[in-house]
């Protein structure tokens, strides 16, 4: 089946058909963790923070929307292990256009994955 140019966006030339297309799916290996939080706390400690921060450091952890599993646990790890080692950490949004690019909206998409105050 050809897709006909009146469907192709403006300023893009093309032939009057494009070839036919095929829908492809690939599965990737999925590996799971049996305790996120254990792992995080792990890799975070090979760190050895406590010798890297300086106290009451304001140090930023970014909180996407691009479907992490299980972000809620290994954000608050990682904000756990930050104050372990001392520091100030602040939880900020790191998206741009998604939740329609205001405060407010990335506030409330970040509230629906589980990510509060």
């Amino acid at each position: 089946m050809a897709i006909g140019v009146e469907r192709i966006p403006a300023g893009i030339r093309v032939p009057s058909a494009m070839p036919r297309m095929v829908r492809v799916h690939q599965r990737f290996p999925r590996p799971r963790l049996d305790d996120v939080p254990a792992a995080v706390r792990a890799e975070m400690r090979r760190l050895d923070l406590r010798t890297r921060v300086r106290p009451r450091a304001r140090i930023a952890v970014t909180a996407g929307s691009r479907g992490i599993r299980d972000i809620v646990p290994v954000l608050r790890t990682v904000v756990d292990e930050l104050r372990t080692a001392g520091a100030d950490p602040l939880l900020i949004a790191a998206m741009g256009s998604h939740g329609g690019g205001t405060d407010e909206g990335q506030r409330r998409l970040l509230e629906h994955l589980g990510i509060t105050p």
